[in-house]
Order: structure tokens, then sequence, then C-alpha cells
């Protein structure tokens, strides 16, 4: 495939356009992943400090629960988000990849990242082991186990301290 000189240009900005798009929402994703966990272990390490001490604040532990999930479920829907975004930049991408590739080559380029990544991934998860920490774990399957944690500790601080309240 031969390309002239301003095809070429504008499949170079095209590419760094795309670049620049992945790079914003993936930093943004781990910059607002990170301000969860900070706020998230500031709730429950609050929540759990007035479990301890008794039942004068238990009122205020039953809504720092209740924020910790609600907390839990909008950062979760912001992943989504955050991830939809990071796909579409993964798929135009691959795009590019395609269009420097060898179309008459059986392998996947070494140079073409996110196809074989998406190669990889696919063998990884449909060879299955028992042993679950063998397999292998997206961010967002990481990232959602985290929400999923923070979540039913918060749930669990509000029930245990609204059984005291009464």
């Amino acid at each position: 495939m031969t390309v002239d000189a301003s095809e070429a240009a504008r499949l170079s900005e095209d590419r760094k356009y795309v670049w620049d798009y992945f790079q914003l929402h993936s930093s943004q994703r781990i910059a607002s992943f990170n301000f969860y966990i900070t706020l998230a272990t500031a709730i429950l390490a609050a929540l759990g400090a007035i479990l301890q001490q008794g039942a004068n604040l238990l009122g205020v532990a039953a809504v720092l629960g209740v924020v910790l999930v609600l907390f839990s479920f909008v950062f979760w829907k912001m992943d989504q988000r955050n991830t939809g975004l990071i796909k579409n930049a993964e798929a135009a991408l691959k795009y590019f990849e395609e269009q420097t590739a060898d179309s008459s080559s059986p392998t996947i380029p070494i140079i073409n990242l996110f196809q074989r990544d998406e190669h990889l991934v696919h063998e990884r998860r449909s060879r299955p082991s028992i042993f679950f920490w063998r397999n292998h774990f997206s961010y967002t399957d990481c990232f959602n186990l985290v929400f999923f944690t923070f979540g039913l500790l918060g749930a669990l601080g509000a029930v245990l301290a609204i059984a005291r309240l009464f």
C-alpha cells in the first residue's frame, strides 16, 4: 500500500489525535480510581473508628456506610464510562495498526501492540485455571472487585451501626 505525502501526514495527525485521546482517558481512569481509593479508605477508617467508639455516633456511622455504598456505585459507573472511551480509542488504534500490517502474514506483527494484546488476552481467557489467581484479570475485573468490596464493607458498616442503634 503506497500513500502519498499528504495522506501520510493526515494519517500521522489522526494517529496522534487518537493516541492523545487514549492517553487522556486512561490517565483519567487511573486518577479517578486513585481518588476513589483514597476517599473510600478515609470513609471506611472513620466508619471503623466510630463503630469501635460506641453508641453516641452510630447515626453518623450509618450515614458513612451508605455514603460509601453510594460512592462505590458512582465511581463504578464513572469507570464504566471511562472504559468505554478507552475501548473506542483502542479500536481506532487497532485500525491504524491494520493500515501498516502485512495482510499476507498469518501472524500479528509484534509492533501491533493493541491487536497483539487482544489476541494474547483472548488466548489466556480461553484457558481458565481452577486456581483463580492464575487466570487473566483485566483492569476492569480488578477495579470492579475493589468497588464491590468497598461497597460491601460500607453496607456492612451501615447495617452494624443501625443494628447497634436499636
